[in-house]
Parts: structure tokens; sequence; C-alpha cells
């Protein structure tokens, strides 16, 4: 027997099989089809009816329509989410500009107004120098004791101003990166004693308690001696503002490994927790009813600070509120730094 076969519509014409039984077909797409076979008997006579059969092949799961629409819907998100990352990548860029531009501006502003200080304080200089000569000239020679007391007033406001004045000037050099280390190989033991006696009198007149010790008897700082005693000055000054009377104030010195560390410690208001950080700010007050009662300004420790990272060192403060307030100044020992 003899065969024939056509697969409608992939086949456009009968295919012959000669006597075999078998066919194949491989990577059809999908859809409907007929495959028909004829057959005829050894003497050549063909069934031209032959028989036939239905196919139907099935689009794979990845052609399905249910299948466009998760393609359509992962597109979709990769769309949005692209987007918005896009969108959230220009506004963190827009944020950073503004960030800088504020911080542009606020450098600006504090550049201003550190100049604005230099300059009126520079003003006040003059004058202030010459209500010293006036002043001490009338408190020499008065010899009404009330006029020479209101000489004495005069003097030593005209003092604390004087000094306030030299703060502000100092601290603009600093920001300027004008003030230079003058350093020396020092004493400190001696240095740090004699400025602290320069405070028995204020101690006395305050009765309040003032003590000095220190583990060693020489220890050689390199330092600038006159920002030095600025140092310790504002700190003993701070002390002595927020100690009431009958308190006490101690300034000990100690020789670590690599350096010395200065504590000068009192038995005042102390100073909040959540406020110790910012007492380091320029023309911060801690607790300003408490600041103006005792004429704090909030300079003389941002100074401070700065004197004290000057000469590479570090300073740090610890406090509780009603029991009193440690500062704690560290300095390098050697001359590298």
């Amino acid at each position: 027997n003899q065969y024939q076969y056509k697969l409608e519509p992939y086949d456009t014409n009968w295919v012959k099989a000669g006597s075999h039984h078998t066919t194949r077909y491989t990577n059809l797409d999908p859809g409907e089809y007929v495959f028909q076979v004829i057959a005829s008997n050894s003497d050549g006579v063909w069934n031209e009816k032959g028989a036939s059969i239905n196919l139907i092949i099935n689009k794979p799961w990845w052609q399905t329509y249910l299948a466009y629409l998760v393609y359509i819907f992962i597109g979709l998100s990769l769309l949005y989410s692209l987007r918005k990352y896009e969108i959230g990548r220009q506004k963190l860029k827009y944020n950073l500009q503004l960030g800088n531009l504020e911080t542009e501006k606020l450098k600006e502003v504090d550049q201003i107004k550190s100049r604005f200080f230099a300059n009126i304080s520079h003003e006040f200089r003059t004058p202030l120098t010459l209500i010293f000569g006036p002043a001490k000239d009338i408190n020499e020679n008065a010899k009404d004791e009330k006029t020479k007391m209101s000489a004495g007033v005069i003097q030593r406001n005209a003092g604390k101003l004087y000094g306030l004045v030299n703060q502000l000037l100092d601290l603009s050099k600093l920001e300027a990166g004008k003030m230079k280390l003058e350093t020396n190989s020092e004493n400190i033991i001696t240095l740090l004693k004699g400025v602290v006696l320069s405070f028995i009198t204020l101690s006395e007149t305050k009765k309040i308690t003032l003590t000095f010790d220190s583990s060693v008897e020489e220890l050689i700082v390199y330092i600038d001696r006159n920002k030095f005693e600025k140092i310790i000055n504002n700190l003993l000054i701070n002390a002595f503002k927020f100690t009431p009377e009958g308190g006490e104030i101690k300034v000990t010195i100690d020789k670590k490994e690599a350096y010395t560390e200065i504590h000068i410690s009192d038995t005042g208001i102390g100073i909040p927790e959540e406020r110790l950080e910012q007492i380091f700010d320029r023309f911060y007050q801690a607790d300003a009813s408490q600041t103006r009662e005792f004429e704090g300004t909030g300079i003389g420790l941002s100074l401070t600070k700065e004197l004290v990272e000057l000469h590479k060192g570090k300073i740090s403060v610890e406090s509780a509120e009603g029991k009193g307030t440690s500062f704690y100044v560290s300095l390098p020992l050697g001359s590298d730094h």
C-alpha cells in the first residue's frame, strides 16, 4: 500500500510517503490544522476520500492574553518606578542645592555679622580708652568718698566692656584665620597657679573657696602664654558667675600619657543636660534668665573653645543641674603639634 498526506494549511501539496506509516511536524505555529491521508492498494487504485483529523495547537503560556496583561502590568510598573525614582532624584538634587544655598547664605550672614562686630568693636575701644583716663583721675584726686565710689564703678564697668570688646575682636580674628599662636615652652604648673591666685581677692569677696592642686611640680608644655591665660580666665570667670556664696571652685592639673588635663569644677547652679552640647556656641546662653542675672554674654566659652582648638587641644564639659559644672581642658605634650 502507498500513502500520501497533507497538513492544511501548512502543506500546499500532497506529500508522498510511499509505504511509510508515520510522519513528523515540528515548530508549528499555534492555530487550527486538518491532517489528511489518502492511500492506494497494490493495484494502484487510490481512495480519494481518505481520512482526516482536526488538530488545535494552543499558544504557550507566555503568549496568552493573561501573559500579555502581566507584561503590560510589569512594564507600566517599571515605568512608574523609574519615573518615581527620577522625581525622587530630582527632588533630592533640588534639596541639596537648596541646602547648599542656605548654607552659603548663612555663612555670608555670619561673615557680615562678624565684620560688623569687628568694626564696631574697634569703634568702641577708642571711647572706652578715653573713659579710663578721666575716671582714674577722678578716683585718685577726688576728696568726696561718694565721687570716688562712682569713679570706681565707671572704671570697673568700662573694664568689663573693654574685655568684651577684646573678646569680640579675638573671635573675628579666629574666624578670619588671622590669629596665630606664638608658642614657647612654659612650666604650665607655675603659670596656671599664678592665674588661679589672681582670683583670690574675688573669691574672698564672694566668700567662695578657691583651691588649686597639681599631681606634679613641673610640667613643660608648648603654649601661647597670653591665649592660655585667656582660656583659664574665661573658665574661672564663668565658674565665679554661677557659683553662689559659700560655694567651692577647684582647679586641678594632671599629666596623662600624651597630654595634660586641666580640670576646673564648681558647685554652682549647673547646666541642664539637654543644653550641654550648645554652651560652646557663639552667643548662646544656657539659661537666659540666669545668665542675665549673672551678666552672661555667651561669648567667653565660644572663644575659649576656639583658643583650645587653636592649641590642638580639646575641651569638654560635665554638669548636673543644681550640683555644679566641670570643664576639662586637654593640651598635647611635646612640640610636634
